[in-house]
């Protein structure tokens, strides 16, 4: 197979993994007063797949933005990050969800979805859901995330402490919007969406957050305006 062969097969059997599970300057968010209080029924995904040998970054970004017309038409989807991350066991790729309800999450990820999914890429996507019990946007309703995105970061930061608690859902350097969710151990994280990888690691060295995990997220979608 000679090299273009090869890079189109890369580029349609990538852009068959996405639309499977899918059957700028930087802002100053310290300028816009934080939106926080307590939400009871609205759920957070964290949805992830390992990651092909040749899924190069520029490609899934490529991918992201052509299934990105899909996710506008999901029910109860508000917002979606999607993503790679870097762990021991590889690289993934997928997407941190918020739903309009846990209800509507599942019903996205039905058992047909998982066996598409699993089929098509020869390996079962894993679904956390976690349970919103905060949550804090320090941009207005009419930003665009879409001319900001190709620098934002998510941290997913476990097992708060108390001091740390607050300062998630306060305004920081960087930060457009948090999570605060409720973790299976009981314990409460937050997954904050920074304006750059810079203003992340900042955040994580001042507040002296320990575990976390650190996620790519060049392409993002707001569906609740």
């Amino acid at each position: 197979m000679t090299t273009p062969q090869l890079i189109l097969a890369v580029l349609v059997l990538g852009t068959a993994i996405l639309t499977s599970s899918a059957a700028g300057a930087t802002p100053n968010p310290q300028s816009t007063p934080a939106e926080a209080g307590p939400v009871l029924t609205r759920t957070v995904t964290v949805v992830k797949s390992k990651a092909p040998w040749y899924a190069f970054n520029f490609l899934l970004v490529r991918e992201f933005n052509k299934v990105v017309p899909v996710y506008q038409q999901v029910n109860g989807l508000e917002f979606k990050a999607f993503h790679s991350i870097a762990t021991k066991e590889g690289k993934f790729f997928g997407g941190i969800y918020l739903w309009a309800s846990e209800a509507q999450a599942r019903t996205w990820y039905s058992p047909t979805w998982f066996a598409d999914v699993e089929r098509k890429r020869g390996r079962r996507p894993t679904v956390d859901y976690y349970a919103l019990v905060d949550e804090a946007r320090f941009v207005g309703p009419t930003f665009d995330y879409r001319a900001a995105e190709s620098s934002c970061v998510t941290v997913f930061a476990h097992a708060l402490t108390p001091a740390q608690r607050p300062q998630c859902l306060l305004p920081q350097a960087g930060l457009l919007r948090t999570y605060v969710v409720r973790e299976t151990n009981g314990q409460e994280g937050a997954l904050l969406l920074f304006a750059t990888a810079d203003k992340a690691a900042s955040f994580l060295k001042k507040q002296q957050v320990q575990g976390y995990e650190w996620f790519t997220t060049p392409v993002l979608l707001n569906n609740a305006r």
